[in-house]
């Protein structure tokens, strides 16, 4: 499904990571016997720079469906954000996210007291949501069926970029994609989940890989090969990158 990514800026598949970012956030909670509510405060900063995030979104996982009364809040400017009228108990899907930064779960207990939490959110600058575009491929485009090649960027792993095996002269012809970041950037991991998609069988995954990755948009050196076996079907592998090839790439 996907033999080789390249790029006018690298890409990674599926949801495939690049280059960290630190998001805090403090809970603060206060609870009432007779009404229950949680108050809190947040501070959402990138890691590299201390500078916060406007516009991501905390959550409980199973109570943040944008209907009144919700368990969530974007954090404003400031990287704070408010949650009322949560009940102490133990919530098994807290979440943090926001648009070009990885989701992020975990397991809350809330509690009648101040509690914190600090949240690790990684940029992804691959990612659709965060400026990330296919600029060239080859094969069917398939988008009207749902499994286009945005679907390599579109940080799920319940979706991806389906394609089909041609064959020229009896020998298989290899698909390419290529994702343009929205900026130059040092990559420090690329991830990608080789997995079947859109219906097709096991035998659909990807095996071998060329990953590329480039400066200028034009030319394009290798930073890493190999092939990936069934156990790493359905989930992100991190893919070793050869020196030199991950400074200000587009």
């Amino acid at each position: 499904r996907l033999h080789r990514i390249g790029d006018r800026n690298p890409g990674p598949r599926g949801g495939g990571r690049l280059r960290p970012v630190v998001v805090g956030v403090a809970f603060g909670a206060a609870w009432s016997p007779c009404v229950g509510p949680l108050l809190g405060a947040a501070l959402v900063a990138a890691a590299n720079t201390g500078d916060p995030v406007q516009g991501a979104l905390v959550g409980f996982g199973g109570h943040a469906s944008g209907f009144p009364g919700d368990f969530a809040a974007l954090t404003d400017a400031d990287g704070d954000y408010s949650i009322t009228g949560i009940f102490p108990g133990t919530y098994p899907a807290v979440f943090a996210r926001g648009a070009g930064y990885d989701r992020q779960v975990t397991t809350l207990s809330i509690a009648s007291h101040v509690q914190a939490r600090d949240w690790v959110l990684r940029r992804n600058w691959a990612a659709l949501g965060g400026g990330g575009q296919i600029v060239d491929f080859n094969g069917p485009d398939f988008s009207d069926f749902g499994c286009g090649p945005n679907g390599a960027i579109d940080q799920s792993l319940g979706t991806g970029w389906g394609s089909t095996s041609d064959f020229v002269g009896g020998v298989e012809t290899p698909k390419f994609i290529i994702v343009r970041l929205p900026v130059a950037v040092d990559v420090s991991e690329i991830s990608i989940d080789p997995g079947n998609t859109c219906g097709d069988g096991g035998s659909a995954s990807t095996g071998d890989f060329l990953l590329e990755t480039s400066t200028d948009g034009v030319t394009f050196q290798v930073a890493a090969d190999g092939r990936f076996g069934v156990a790493d079907r359905g989930r992100l592998n991190s893919v070793p990158l050869n020196a030199g090839t991950t400074d200000n790439v587009q």
